[in-house]
């Protein structure tokens, strides 16, 4: 911790704790319950005055019973910063790339693409 107190941003908090069965957000594990816990969690941290800034699904992790923990505050904007502040444009940019990010886990699932005369042209063989 010691190397952290010199950092030009040091960390806001630091919290240990082991959670079981933890997830990362996925077209595996998303619902429509998963989205509404999700944006509820996200307004809470709005209602804060705190802006994730950092939506991903690396960020976002699903527990049993379809509960949704926020992860990765380090992107932050808060209002109790001297150098950044949040703006409803933030406050809808978290709520649009959030939004945006539960619509494509549940509509499009990750395919794999291949390009089968691609490979084939690569490889020079079966024309």
């Amino acid at each position: 911790m010691q190397s952290r107190l010199d950092d030009r941003r040091p960390p806001k908090a630091l919290i240990f704790d082991y959670v079981h069965n933890i997830e990362p957000l996925s077209h595996l594990n998303i619902t429509d319950k998963v989205v509404k816990s999700a944006l509820i969690n996200l307004y809470q941290i709005h209602r804060s005055y705190v802006c994730h800034r950092d939506i991903a699904a690396r960020n976002i992790t699903v527990l049993p019973g379809e509960r949704v923990m926020w992860f990765d505050f380090d992107d932050t904007n808060c209002t109790t910063d001297t150098l950044a502040k949040v703006t409803r444009f933030d406050i809808f940019r978290d709520l649009a790339f959030t939004w945006e990010l539960c619509e494509y886990l549940l509509n499009d699932p990750p395919r794999l693409w291949f390009n089968h005369d691609r490979f084939l042209e690569f490889n020079g063989s079966m024309k």
